[in-house]
């Protein structure tokens, strides 16, 4: 693949008022990803995990509301938050630290996160970085008038059937239908189980019921429950 062509996505869909998502494809991944948009208190656009869009398909973003946060939430999702950012220059980018480096030789970037979050966006949208963690440094966000919880690695839901060597590799992972972190998070990006654990403690206290995430099937309620187990199952609650 070419580095500037643009991979399939989707249409986006609204998920509740104020919360939309795109998903698309990645590369030859055997799992799609996922951008999230969430309108702000005065109709500003924040966007999470940017998926690059063909230009004729920008308006359909355009026609929800000006883009003014555009967020890089891991090292691992930070390829196109350029995109945006050269697009909507009065944007502010928020990259996480593991990513401001790779990102800022391509576009400025306003923010390293979690701890330049502007305080007044955190009445609608809360932010920390899930600690203990590392290469992947990524900042978790809840959405309050949703009450949704805004992944990105932290966990998958994959249930989609799949076969021969994706199979073993779901299973092997512990991703294959099943919510919750998987094996490579547990015993690769995480460094301290202790920070880990105090991280997932503090995400707890945030009155999730929705939860999405970069891979799989967005969890539309329940999250609590099947954020505690997948943790448990990992030895990381």
């Amino acid at each position: 693949m070419k580095r500037d062509e643009i991979e399939p996505y989707g249409t986006l869909r609204e998920l509740a008022p104020g919360l939309v998502c795109l998903d698309g494809r990645w590369k030859k991944a055997p799992f799609g990803r996922r951008m999230t948009v969430i309108r702000l208190g005065g109709g500003g656009l924040l966007v999470h995990n940017a998926i690059r869009l063909r230009e004729e398909d920008y308006g359909a973003l355009d026609a929800l509301g000006e883009v003014r946060i555009i967020v890089a939430p891991n090292k691992m999702h930070s390829s196109e938050a350029h995109v945006y950012k050269l697009r909507y220059p009065e944007a502010r980018l928020y990259a996480s630290r593991a990513s401001t480096g790779a990102i800022a030789g391509r576009c400025p970037v306003d923010g390293t996160l979690p701890g330049d979050w502007d305080p007044s966006l955190d009445q609608e949208v809360a932010c920390f970085e899930f600690g203990g963690t590392r290469m992947l440094h990524e900042s978790v966000f809840f959405h309050r008038a949703s009450r949704t919880l805004v992944l990105t690695d932290l966990v998958f839901n994959l249930q989609d059937d799949v076969e021969g060597a994706t199979r073993w590799f779901f299973r092997i992972n512990r991703i294959h239908k099943r919510f919750g972190p998987s094996r490579i998070f547990r015993h690769v990006f995480v460094r301290d189980r202790e920070e880990a654990r105090a991280s997932f403690r503090r995400l707890m206290e945030w009155d999730f019921d929705r939860v999405i995430m970069s891979h799989g099937e967005i969890l539309e309620s329940g999250g609590k429950a099947a954020m505690r187990r997948g943790f448990e199952e990992m030895g990381l609650a």
